[in-house]
Protein backbone atom coordinates (compact mmCIF):
# COMPACT_ATOMS: atom_id res chain seq x y z
CA UNK A 1 0.00 0.00 0.00
CA UNK A 2 2.97 2.35 0.63
CA UNK A 3 5.77 2.49 -1.55
CA UNK A 4 9.60 2.80 0.11
CA UNK A 5 10.14 5.85 -1.68
CA UNK A 6 6.51 7.43 -0.46
CA UNK A 7 6.94 6.09 2.91
CA UNK A 8 9.99 8.16 3.30
CA UNK A 9 8.84 11.24 1.91
CA UNK A 10 6.06 11.06 4.24
CA UNK A 11 8.78 11.34 7.05
CA UNK A 12 9.88 7.45 8.08
CA UNK A 13 12.93 7.00 9.47
CA UNK A 14 13.76 3.09 8.34
CA UNK A 15 16.26 3.19 5.87
CA UNK A 16 17.04 -0.05 4.83
CA UNK A 17 13.90 -0.89 2.30
CA UNK A 18 14.62 -4.60 3.33
CA UNK A 19 13.63 -4.14 6.57
CA UNK A 20 11.14 -1.70 5.78
CA UNK A 21 9.41 -4.37 3.63
CA UNK A 22 8.43 -6.81 6.52
CA UNK A 23 7.74 -3.79 9.29
CA UNK A 24 5.06 -2.73 6.39
CA UNK A 25 3.52 -6.05 6.30
CA UNK A 26 3.05 -6.31 9.94
CA UNK A 27 2.30 -2.59 10.19
CA UNK A 28 -0.69 -2.98 7.59
CA UNK A 29 -2.01 -6.21 9.26
CA UNK A 30 -2.93 -4.35 12.75
CA UNK A 31 -3.88 -1.46 10.87
CA UNK A 32 -6.27 -3.46 8.83
CA UNK A 33 -8.02 -5.04 11.13
CA UNK A 34 -8.05 -1.28 13.09
CA UNK A 35 -9.73 -0.13 10.13
CA UNK A 36 -12.12 -3.48 9.85
CA UNK A 37 -10.67 -4.11 6.45
CA UNK A 38 -11.33 -0.79 5.36
CA UNK A 39 -8.33 -0.96 2.17
CA UNK A 40 -8.65 -4.67 1.71
CA UNK A 41 -12.45 -4.30 0.53
CA UNK A 42 -11.98 -0.94 -1.11
CA UNK A 43 -8.78 0.06 -3.47
CA UNK A 44 -6.58 2.74 -1.69
CA UNK A 45 -5.88 4.39 -5.41
CA UNK A 46 -9.68 4.88 -5.83
CA UNK A 47 -10.93 6.35 -2.60
CA UNK A 48 -12.28 9.80 -3.69
CA UNK A 49 -11.51 10.81 0.08
CA UNK A 50 -7.95 11.55 -0.23
CA UNK A 51 -7.82 13.21 3.33
CA UNK A 52 -8.62 9.46 4.62
CA UNK A 53 -6.15 7.94 2.28
CA UNK A 54 -3.61 10.25 3.83
CA UNK A 55 -4.50 9.28 7.35
CA UNK A 56 -4.25 5.71 6.70
CA UNK A 57 -0.83 6.08 5.49
CA UNK A 58 0.56 8.53 7.92
CA UNK A 59 -0.54 5.84 10.39
CA UNK A 60 1.14 3.21 8.30
CA UNK A 61 4.24 5.49 8.88
CA UNK A 62 3.93 5.57 12.50
CA UNK A 63 3.23 2.10 12.68
CA UNK A 64 6.60 1.16 10.89
CA UNK A 65 8.46 3.53 12.57
CA UNK A 66 7.00 2.89 15.90
CA UNK A 67 7.85 -0.95 15.87
CA UNK A 68 11.12 -0.08 14.27
CA UNK A 69 12.26 1.76 17.30
CA UNK A 70 11.05 -1.01 19.97
CA UNK A 71 12.76 -3.68 17.52
CA UNK A 72 9.40 -5.85 17.77
CA UNK A 73 6.57 -6.14 14.85
CA UNK A 74 4.85 -8.46 15.71
CA UNK A 75 2.46 -9.11 18.76
CA UNK A 76 4.97 -12.11 19.77
CA UNK A 77 8.04 -10.34 19.31
CA UNK A 78 6.86 -7.40 21.30
CA UNK A 79 5.82 -10.01 24.13
CA UNK A 80 9.01 -11.66 24.25
CA UNK A 81 10.68 -8.43 24.62
CA UNK A 82 8.95 -7.10 27.24
CA UNK A 83 9.64 -10.63 29.11
CA UNK A 84 13.10 -9.84 30.44
CA UNK A 85 11.70 -10.19 34.34
CA UNK A 86 8.72 -10.62 35.68
CA UNK A 87 8.24 -11.25 39.65
CA UNK A 88 6.43 -13.76 40.59
CA UNK A 89 6.15 -14.46 44.76
CA UNK A 90 10.01 -14.87 45.77
CA UNK A 91 10.83 -15.88 42.36
CA UNK A 92 11.73 -13.76 39.17
CA UNK A 93 10.88 -15.37 35.90
CA UNK A 94 14.11 -14.64 33.91
CA UNK A 95 14.43 -14.77 29.95
CA UNK A 96 17.12 -16.42 28.74
CA UNK A 97 18.02 -17.15 24.58
CA UNK A 98 19.10 -21.05 25.75
CA UNK A 99 15.95 -21.81 28.27
CA UNK A 100 12.74 -19.58 27.88
CA UNK A 101 11.67 -18.52 31.17
CA UNK A 102 14.10 -20.35 33.77
CA UNK A 103 13.49 -19.58 37.39
CA UNK A 104 16.27 -18.50 39.95
CA UNK A 105 15.80 -17.03 43.48
CA UNK A 106 15.83 -13.30 43.84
Amino acid sequence: MLIFSEYQELGGQVRDEDVYIKLERDALKLLNTATQMFYIRNNIDEDPDQWRVKMFKLALVAQIDYTNDVGASTEYEYRRKLLRACPLGCYVCVQSEAVYGHFKKR
